[in-house]
């Protein structure tokens, strides 16, 4: 138990350091990378690199990238009238942080496997449903293409 002061010296300086700027940032950061191996993965695929499920989706992951900024600019501007609560701002833009950082490395975690790289076995079970759903979703753009191709209608 000795290193349990690092620890909370670790969060304290975590807390103290990281504003929803920082936190918004970061996640922006992870989602581009997300996307440059997605990207890579589509490409490999033979599948359309600018689709309109790849364009939703990194319009809706920086949309969530923003909401720590949200909570840090309400933090700043309600500070001119009230003190009293300003750090319950500080700990939901922590709380969303933590939950957005998680579902998006997750996602990445996925694209680098399905990028053709591997990933320690310890981190497969971890991202098995993430895998399942774009890859499914990549069968279905492939069987819309050959179905397109043979002249066949979807009815």
């Amino acid at each position: 138990m000795e290193n349990t002061g690092d620890l909370l010296n670790f969060f304290n300086f975590v807390l103290k350091n990281m504003n929803g700027l920082t936190e918004s940032v970061l996640l922006i950061h992870i989602v581009l990378i997300d996307t440059i191996l997605g990207n890579r993965w589509r490409f490999s695929k033979g599948m359309l690199i600018i689709s309109s499920h790849a364009l939703n989706g990194l319009l809706q992951h920086l949309a969530m990238s923003c909401i720590p900024l949200m909570f840090y600019l309400t933090k700043v501007a309600l500070s001119k009238f009230d003190h009293s609560n300003m750090i319950l701002f500080d700990y939901l833009s922590t709380i969303v942080f933590i939950f957005f950082a998680y579902w998006f490395i997750i996602s990445v975690i996925a694209n680098v496997k399905l990028s053709g790289y591997k990933i320690p076995k310890l981190l497969e079970p971890l991202v098995s449903d993430e895998l399942i759903s774009k890859e499914l979703r990549g069968i279905d753009k492939e069987m819309a293409k050959e179905t397109i191709k043979d002249g066949k209608s979807n009815e």
